[in-house]
């Protein structure tokens, strides 16, 4: 008997009609439920997850599920929904034809972010440093395997996964890179100088943001997001020479999202671009 989980944006399904309506279904189909309101408890063995929401509820799905290797199937009750497999109105076929075994798995590499001696951070789409209550610009150098690149005065500083080049990177004048490259982008938000324009690495280098604490640019001020998120980050006084580095690295975990439908990539992003 398979045993599937379910992650539910309750903001997309305040009665969680549409969640139990589908989890009737498939208990019909002689599999077992479970509802994972906070995430997915360690002890908790899945065969895959359905996450009904949009890309935001799938990407908080994808840190418990990349570190569990449990594949994702998403089923969009958001927005646009790059990351979601179908809509509602699909959501009993397509999980008929996982049941079924007609589907694909799509590995999406996560990367790896560490600031200090903290804990490590998996993101699936990006880490945005930006400022936060700064009015100031600020200033991020730049590392490619210990390799300085450059130093980017700007808003803030975007490091994107492929799966990420099609949300907040794309906003910001960023290319849109295919799920399964093995790249990272780079992209500064409203930078000061006209050449600073997005690099494109490998997905195996290791990258290395620094930023110095100024008096005009106290790194409290400074915001650090993971997948949207905003994540705490040492206050200055606690950091030697005053200076805050984050490693970014691509993570030996993926998160595996479930295909039951036969579009490919460019098609889906001209339909979500609103494209002929």
């Amino acid at each position: 008997m398979k045993k599937i989980g379910f992650v539910t944006n309750i903001n997309r399904d305040t009665d969680m009609s549409v969640t139990h309506d589908l989890m009737a279904y498939v208990r019909s189909l002689n599999c077992e439920t479970v509802e994972l309101p906070d995430g997915i408890p360690s002890d908790v063995y899945l065969d895959f997850i359905i996450v009904l929401g949009g890309d935001g509820t799938m990407l908080r799905a994808a840190r418990y599920a990349g570190f569990h290797d449990i594949p994702l199937l998403g089923i969009n009750l958001g927005n646009i929904g790059y990351l979601t497999d179908v809509e509602k109105s699909q959501a009993k076929n397509s999980i008929q034809r996982v049941l079924s075994d007609e589907f694909k798995i799509e590995k999406r590499m996560m990367l790896e972010v560490q600031m200090c001696k903290n804990d490590a951070h998996l993101a699936l789409n990006d880490i945005a440093i930006y400022r936060g209550g700064c009015s100031r610009m600020i200033e991020c150098e730049v590392l490619i395997n210990g390799e300085y690149m450059d130093t980017f005065r700007a808003d803030g500083l975007i490091i994107s996964t492929p799966t990420g080049s099609t949300a907040y990177n794309l906003a910001a004048g960023g290319p849109v890179l295919k799920p399964d490259a093995q790249m990272v982008v780079i992209t500064p938000i409203s930078p000061q100088s006209l050449s600073a324009r997005p690099a494109v690495v490998s997905g195996d280098d290791d990258i290395r943001i620094r930023l110095k604490y100024s008096p005009q640019i106290d790194l409290e001020l400074v915001a650090i997001s993971i997948d949207g998120e905003r994540v705490k980050i040492p206050k200055a006084d606690d950091l030697v020479g005053g200076e805050l580095e984050i490693s970014i690295s691509q993570s030996k975990h993926f998160t595996n999202i479930i295909k039951t439908t036969s579009f490919g990539f460019y098609e889906i992003l001209r339909m979500k671009l609103h494209k002929e």
